[in-house]
């Protein structure tokens, strides 16, 4: 884990090996494409949600909301001993997590950017008064064809890792990012859980309804 999070400081961005079974791998996987066909339809698409982001998208943030087992892994101790290492804390708060799940020739691409574009506070960010890390579970293998992740790393290298499905990609909420639609002809699915180093419900935001994601604190 040490020759990680020196790739992570040096880089903004590191792969582990798989943190859960590939039992549970599976498992999520099939959540994710149920949330997607609950929430990510045309038909519910813009309309209003009670957590996170006021409206339904093409992924689902706050996605622990709606399913339990999702909430229990977010909350696990694994994940809480991951986040705070890399995090450099011994105190992690909860803050969202999101189902991202790219159908077959779907139209879903994200442009370049970083994770705390759309946090609370960017500049508060970029000036490490806050950190928020982003710890992106891989459910099918990444190709060059599915819209795999670019990023832009710390030292202006661009790099787009293939990880095979249970890999756990992890990178810091200022490191930019980007990926394209999946021309594949199958899903490609990835779990995104994100945590922070404080209660960004205390953090002067630049939008009202971060009272809407987690601010629970949880002790490595």
């Amino acid at each position: 884990m040490k020759q990680k999070l020196l790739e992570f400081k040096e880089l903004g961005v590191t792969i582990l090996p798989s943190v859960f079974s590939d039992e549970t791998i599976g498992s999520i996987r099939n959540i994710s494409l149920e949330l997607k066909s609950r929430f990510g339809n045309e038909a519910i698409i813009g309309t209003k949600k009670q957590h996170g982001v006021p409206t339904f998208w093409k992924g689902l943030d706050m996605a622990s909301q709606y399913n339990e087992e999702l909430y229990k892994l977010y909350t696990s101790k694994s994940m809480l001993k991951i986040a705070g290492y890399f995090l450099n804390t011994s105190e992690v708060y909860l803050y969202n997590d999101q189902v991202v799940v790219k159908s077959p020739k779907e139209d879903f691409e994200f442009e370049s950017h970083c994770d705390n574009q759309y946090g609370p506070n960017l500049m508060l960010a970029q000036k490490g008064v806050f950190k928020t890390i982003t710890c992106c579970l891989v459910l099918d293998d990444f190709t060059e064809h599915n819209g795999a992740i670019k990023f832009t790393t710390k030292v202006e290298s661009e790099i787009t890792p293939l990880p095979k499905s249970g890999s756990l990609i992890v990178w810091d909420g200022n490191t930019i990012h980007s990926s394209t639609n999946n021309l594949s002809n199958g899903s490609r699915c990835v779990w995104l859980l994100i945590y922070a180093n404080t209660d960004i419900h205390k953090l002067p935001a630049e939008q009202d309804y971060f009272n809407r994601f987690y601010n629970q604190k949880f002790t490595v």
